[in-house]
């Protein structure tokens, strides 16, 4: 859950007498970081991560990875919090990398020798039935780009002739 959103919601401070309200809110939520984008180099191996959280806890959820929305390329289940993920379908070029019995439930995949045609949209989705089926899904972009294009002027709005900042360097040096 983000920090601050409670799994319940409260009742009114004085309900009407005899009257006991009990709300709960199922709160399935996936997500895949701070950023929807990545960017990787040709031939190059990319984290695609993916994280959910539930209130109440999951049982055999299913949880699939798509790219541009209807290739599926991973399709996975995990009984409950105790065990890992079992693959039920992958693409040969896909890893899962995540594991489900430590604290934090992350279903993230690694797609392994990235080529151009690898650029687009590729949807985490999570379905738990024990949050009356709840589903939700969570997108990121990937960008894939020749070595030359990362550097120089690529990151930062360096132009020809400007010295590239620390901060470009490092990004460029962790990217490209």
């Amino acid at each position: 859950m983000a920090a601050g959103r409670p799994c319940t919601a409260s009742a009114p401070a004085r309900p009407p007498t005899g009257l006991h309200i009990f709300a709960i809110a199922f709160a399935l939520e996936v997500s895949v970081g701070k950023t929807s984008t990545v960017m990787a180099l040709n031939n190059s191996n990319i984290l695609l991560p993916c994280t959910f959280t539930t209130c109440i806890g999951f049982q055999d959820l299913v949880f699939t990875w798509y790219f541009n929305s209807t290739e599926l390329i991973y399709h996975g289940k995990i009984k409950n919090k105790a065990t890992e993920p079992t693959l039920i379908w992958h693409n040969p070029r896909v890893e899962f990398v995540g594991s489900t019995t430590k604290k934090d439930n992350n279903i993230s995949i690694v797609l392994n020798n990235v080529e151009f045609s690898d650029a687009g949209k590729y949807t985490c989705h999570v379905k738990n039935p024990r949050e009356r089926n709840a589903q939700h899904n969570a997108t990121i972009i990937l960008t894939v780009v020749h070595k030359s294009e990362c550097w120089p002027g690529h990151w930062g709005g360096t132009g020809p002739g400007e010295m590239p900042t620390h901060h470009d360097r490092l990004l460029g040096s962790l990217l490209c």
